[in-house]
């Protein structure tokens, strides 16, 4: 396993566990977080940020599309954009995909977790 792999997992486990910390501090404070809503955060902004990605593809085949010189070599140049492939993203816009994707798949999984110790009343 790579350091980078490992890296990501911990990354990941650090963020569900600090959602689950955190929602059970803020149960113990007497303001209950709401895992649902949390839930449903974490998956609205996994769909916003993969929007925001195919967009940014798009707009980047577009100005690379004005030198087609035919509709094939402007298929080729337009149709892994409209696949939605984040491969096509340069390495800075790969780095802060990959960070934002695992802080957003992080808190939608510590949310679950949030909502298995509620429903079996289950705390620290």
């Amino acid at each position: 396993m790579s350091f980078v792999m490992r890296r990501e997992k911990f990354t990941l486990g650090t963020v569900v566990l600090a959602t689950v910390i955190f929602g059970e501090i803020f149960v113990r404070m007497g303001q209950p977080l709401d895992a649902w809503r949390l839930l449903s955060f974490s998956l609205v902004a996994l769909v916003f940020l993969n929007i925001v990605v195919f967009l940014h593809n798009l707009i980047k085949a577009m100005v690379n599309a004005h030198e087609a010189k035919d509709q094939k070599d402007f298929e080729r140049i337009v149709e892994p954009a409209l696949r939605g492939n984040p491969a096509q993203l340069n390495a800075g816009s790969k780095r802060i995909y990959g960070w934002t994707s695992l802080l957003c798949l992080g808190i939608f999984a510590g949310a679950i977790v949030l909502l298995i110790l509620r429903h079996y009343k289950i705390g620290f």
